[in-house]
């Protein structure tokens, strides 16, 4: 298994590098994005985007992993889920 590795509009902060903890994109390329459906869930979050593309899924399980999608529990009601039948969901009521 595999955490996944989300696309975020928001700056890196100290020791984060792009790629190994996000992959740190511009508003305007993160909004490009959704609009070529680039992402399985998306949403906005203290004025930055977040998102997990079906590219960064795609990379997990490529390599013979599961991709669990850590989304943070205050997002629930701003979160935009896109092919929900390909996620299992626990700790959600």
């Amino acid at each position: 298994m595999h955490l996944d590795l989300p696309d975020t509009t928001r700056l890196p902060r100290p020791g984060e590098v792009h790629g190994k903890h996000y992959y740190f994109v511009s508003r305007e390329e993160f909004l490009r994005l959704i609009d070529e459906g680039a992402f399985i869930e998306h949403a906005e979050f203290s004025g930055n985007f977040y998102g997990t593309s079906f590219m960064t899924v795609r990379e997990v399980s490529g390599a013979g992993r599961r991709c669990i999608l850590d989304i943070e529990a205050q997002v629930r009601g701003r979160l935009h889920l896109h092919r929900p039948q390909l996620l299992t969901v626990n700790g959600l009521s």
